[in-house]
């Protein structure tokens, strides 16, 4: 009932300046910030019994799935351990990062976690990306970002940066960056809907 009260952000860093090994990184950063303070009770005698303005200022509980590439490899993530006082079970969770088999072909990463009340969590997987995420196209390298939008989930705000090789000559880039600097571009995704990012650039 909390995600109505929820706030995400996104921010995804895929670093190309390698066109032999891209990594990416995804910072996500949920906040309940008009919730009071409260405690992280997911299921109680009480449950329930306060109405849904209650529930919908309580903490989130969130199981986290990312799919990336076919052949994406997870680097690091920070684990985020949730307290045996919070569950359901009593059973305290670790909260790290794991990568399976994910839906048609892709590679999932998934992670579970809560976001209290009143508060904000952060997290951030780092990955591999696979040589087939750079395709050519005659003398120009092409990477292509697909983010799609989870159904029924709130406009997403993301950011997005593409890091470039040293040297490397931008040929188009749709949609086109709200900033460049050296050889990073940067977009800005209000993610109402699925989007496709596509650049292409020539390499020294």
């Amino acid at each position: 009932k909390a995600d109505a009260a929820l706030t995400r952000t996104a921010t995804y860093r895929a670093d190309l300046s390698d066109v032999a090994q891209p990594t990416a990184q995804l910072t996500l950063t949920y906040a309940l910030p008009h919730s009071p303070p409260k405690p992280c009770t997911q299921i109680d005698d009480t449950y329930g019994t306060k109405g849904y303005d209650d529930l919908a200022l309580g903490c989130y509980w969130n199981y986290l799935r990312v799919l990336a590439p076919a052949g994406a490899k997870l680097l690091k993530g920070a684990a985020l351990p949730t307290p045996g006082g919070w569950m359901w079970n009593a059973l305290p969770q670790p909260g790290t990062a794991a990568q399976a088999p994910g839906d048609r072909g892709t590679v999932e990463l998934n992670q579970f976690f809560v976001a209290p009340a009143g508060g904000i969590i952060e997290t951030q997987l780092s990955y591999s990306l696979p040589p087939s995420a750079l395709r050519r196209e005659g003398s120009a390298w092409v990477y292509r970002l697909r983010w799609q939008k989870q159904l029924g989930a709130p406009a997403l705000a993301a950011r997005v940066t593409i890091t470039l090789p040293p040297g490397a000559e931008l040929l188009r880039a749709a949609p086109a960056p709200t900033a460049t600097e050296g050889q990073t571009l940067t977009f800005e995704l209000p993610l109402t809907q699925d989007v496709t990012l596509e650049v292409a650039f020539r390499a020294p």
